[in-house]
């Protein structure tokens, strides 16, 4: 598998968990997603969230991002 594969089927799995949790990632680009799972791993660990938090934070960041995106 190369790099490229891997990032992609990373990305489908990212999406597949959120999707599983209620947060659809559609709009998100895999750029979007790829930054925002990162931006939010390291807040989680730097605020000490629990998992529950971290999910919530990501629910937020999702909308958050839905609402920045110019419309077609």
């Amino acid at each position: 598998m190369t790099r490229v594969d891997a990032r992609r089927a990373t990305i489908a799995k990212i999406r597949e968990h959120y999707a599983g949790l209620g947060i659809p990632l559609d709009e998100l680009s895999d750029r979007q997603i790829e930054l925002g799972v990162r931006q939010l791993a390291y807040a989680a660990r730097e605020a000490g969230m629990s998992k529950e938090e971290a999910v919530e934070a990501m629910r937020k960041a999702v909308e958050s991002a839905k609402k920045t995106e110019p419309e077609d």
